[in-house]
């Protein structure tokens, strides 16, 4: 007998920010791209719980989602929802490793959910609820511009051949060519951002442009003895995106950092070439001398400049 593995329904690509729908008018036509992406993202998710979660809760699933747009509404807290489902999907799991063991032949049978509402009347309700508003509060950041109504459409119309506006064989080419498209469009403007970043701030005080465009500002002189680019160093450091978000720092670690300026971004290579021992310089280092297109995640986005403040307290030899 195959284990069928139970997954965290909740963790999705995409992100999304809700308002109340419920008054909504169907709508019957998918006229744009992100009216289909929209859908295609509530039927993506309806296929997954049906497949794996066969005692869910739809109405339940659908509160939560809605509820997450207003903290005073919750009826689980956010800080609660991923014990509940990892205890829950735990627990399936447990039972389908015990049944695939089971040499009887008995399959057991799960009961199709009798509540036809979004009270919590049983766990099966509650991790319904919960999956509900963990897809809510995963979308929020990344995907503001989904269409609402139409995500919760797709979500409700999965079940009903009739209805449904899209088949199920067409979501994944769906969503990824709208992200595919939508990434390298933001990609785009955050080039074009960086590069009005980098234009007003080379003519602040201070500030000098090497001739591969790095930009730096001594703040404090060192000493004569300077780095090769084969070199290892220990520094201190701290650095931010233009718009002053840390993403990493060994001050605030507290602890400096050492590593060889080969190893390094570009930028950091030929920065620190131009620091003596004792010096702090701030860097504001152009996308080509960082990351590029092809940044490591987190705050960083494709072809985001970085601002590093450096302090050079030794070269390690």
């Amino acid at each position: 007998m195959k284990i069928k593995h139970i997954t965290h329904l909740g963790v999705l690509a995409a992100t999304i920010a809700f308002t109340s729908c419920e008054n909504q008018k169907r709508q019957d036509n998918l006229a744009t791209g992100l009216d289909s992406v929209s859908y295609a993202l509530g039927l993506d998710m309806a296929t997954k719980i049906a497949e794996n979660f066969k005692n869910a809760n739809n109405h339940a699933f659908v509160q939560g989602y809605r509820d997450a747009a207003d903290s005073t509404n919750v009826k689980i807290q956010k800080e609660e929802i991923n014990d509940i489902l990892r205890t829950f999907f735990m627990k399936k799991q447990q039972e389908a490793m015990a049944q695939a063991q089971d040499t009887t032949g008995t399959l057991s049978v799960v009961a199709v959910n009798a509540n036809t509402t979004s009270d919590l009347l049983t766990e099966a309700d509650t991790v319904s609820y919960a999956l509900g508003l963990d897809m809510s509060y995963r979308m929020k950041p990344n995907f503001k511009e989904v269409k609402d109504a139409l995500f919760i459409q797709g979500y409700e119309e999965a079940a009903d051949s009739l209805k449904v506006l899209l088949e199920v064989k067409d979501i994944n080419d769906i969503l990824t060519n709208y992200f595919k498209k939508k990434s390298e469009a933001d990609a785009l403007v955050q080039k074009e951002a960086g590069l009005q970043f980098l234009e007003a701030n080379k003519n602040k005080e201070g500030v000098l442009t090497t001739d591969s465009g790095l930009q730096y500002i001594v703040v404090k002189e060192g000493s004569n003895n300077k780095p090769s680019a084969t070199d290892n160093v220990t520094v201190h450091y701290h650095g931010t995106t233009p718009e002053g978000v840390v993403f990493d720092s060994s001050v605030d670690r507290g602890e400096p950092s050492s590593f060889g300026l080969n190893q390094v971004i570009k930028g950091w290579t030929e920065g620190l070439q131009l620091m003596g021992e004792g010096a702090k310089f701030k860097f504001f280092i152009p996308q080509e001398l960082a990351y590029g297109a092809n940044p490591r995640g987190g705050v960083i986005k494709p072809f985001m400049p970085l601002v590093f403040d450096v302090e050079l307290i030794k070269i390690n030899k």
